[in-house]
């Protein structure tokens, strides 16, 4: 992995110091990144977020193209792209077969239902309780 960063960084000098991914491109896969702070990052076309400090994340879905074109628009106003191979994988679906079409496809009710019961959970972003405690104070 590290031959392939430098060969990458080898590849495109003017981005050796803009420019630092670690990680490989795989479907499935995540690459971490380094930028110039306030560069604006392109994945496909599609922005990505990037830290105050330069940091973004690249990931890449089960079924991924064999490429995948990254853009950096710096804060200066240049832009550089670069082509990514997207490395295949293979993967072990499983599936369920000979379920009931209800379970498959519920009718207008249980959608209701459904819809109401989420309504009522808390999602991933939803505070959990213990984020509400206070914290003990320094003097004890």
């Amino acid at each position: 992995m590290r031959l392939a960063l430098l060969l990458l960084l080898l590849a495109f000098p003017a981005w050796a110091e803009e420019l630092v991914l670690s990680g490989t491109p795989t479907q499935g896969g995540l690459i971490y990144g380094q930028t110039a702070p306030e560069a604006i990052v392109k994945l496909d076309g599609v922005l990505m977020p990037v830290g105050d400090d330069g940091t973004f994340l690249l990931g890449f879905g089960r079924d991924a193209a064999p490429q995948a074109v990254l853009e950096v628009t710096l804060p200066h106003g240049e832009s550089r792209s670069q082509t990514l191979t997207v490395t295949p994988r293979t993967w072990d679906i499983q599936r369920i077969d000979g379920l009931p079409p209800v379970q498959v496809t519920p009718d207008p009710a249980a959608l209701k239902r459904i819809a109401e019961d989420n309504a009522r959970t808390p999602g991933p972003t939803s505070p959990r309780p213990s984020a509400h405690r206070s914290k003990p104070s320094p003097t004890g």
